[in-house]
């Protein structure tokens, strides 16, 4: 009685290894997926910062430029 005992739970504990290398397993992918889009969420987020700061500095030099030339009409 005491080796089935012991036989059902030394399968209950592959079980639970195995399915414990499972779950690590996809969580390293789930983290790997995560990375991949964070890295390229941020890589395209700091090329929409740089286009903004550009876009900006050019207004902000056509804004002078046309209060300039009004200032030199009147």
């Amino acid at each position: 009685m005491k080796s089935i005992i012991v036989i059902l739970l030394l399968k209950l504990s592959r079980k639970i290894l195995f399915v414990g290398k499972i779950s690590s397993e996809a969580q390293v992918y789930k983290n790997a997926v995560l990375y991949r889009f964070w890295g390229s969420f941020l890589f395209f987020q700091s090329i929409y910062v740089f286009i903004f700061v550009r876009l900006s500095i050019l207004a902000f030099k056509v804004f002078r430029t046309l209060k300039s030339s009004i200032w030199d009409l009147v």
